[in-house]
């Protein structure tokens, strides 16, 4: 069962990544909006084509790992929806989630997602979730 520390709209709007069921339904939300975004009538790309990860641990960063290999392999079929059009923000990745693992490997991860132009946010809380626009 997902904590959702009892922030605003986290139940409500957040999708989890706890099962195969909970990926292939980010898999899909992925997909309608780099579909909506292809759409010549699309006027606001941004919002529909960056990602926050909230959560720096296994599963944060596999999951924005994950978004950061699928975004480009869908570029050639929708090419209006070019992620350069964006950035992946994760609100945190902080290498003391990865404990268990060592501080020098969680350091590691996050010069990795560096790397790959994802935005890292230490120490960075989120507040609560409105379901759109990012975290609250």
């Amino acid at each position: 069962m997902t904590n959702h520390y009892g922030l605003p709209g986290l139940k409500e709007n957040a999708l989890t990544m706890k099962s195969l069921g909970d990926a292939m339904r980010l898999r899909n939300h992925l997909i309608a909006h780099l579909e909506e975004a292809d759409s010549d009538c699309c006027k606001l790309k941004r919002p529909l084509l960056a990602f926050v990860v909230a959560g720096g641990g296994f599963a944060g960063v596999e999951t924005i790992a994950g978004i950061k290999r699928f975004r480009p392999r869908c570029a050639a079929i929708l090419p209006q929806a070019d992620p350069r059009h964006a950035s992946d923000r994760p609100c945190t990745f902080w290498p003391g989630h990865l404990a268990r693992i060592g501080q020098k490997l969680g350091a590691y991860a996050q010069r990795k997602l560096m790397d790959r132009k994802v935005e890292v946010r230490l120490k960075t809380k989120v507040e609560g979730f409105s379901g759109g626009g990012g975290p609250a």
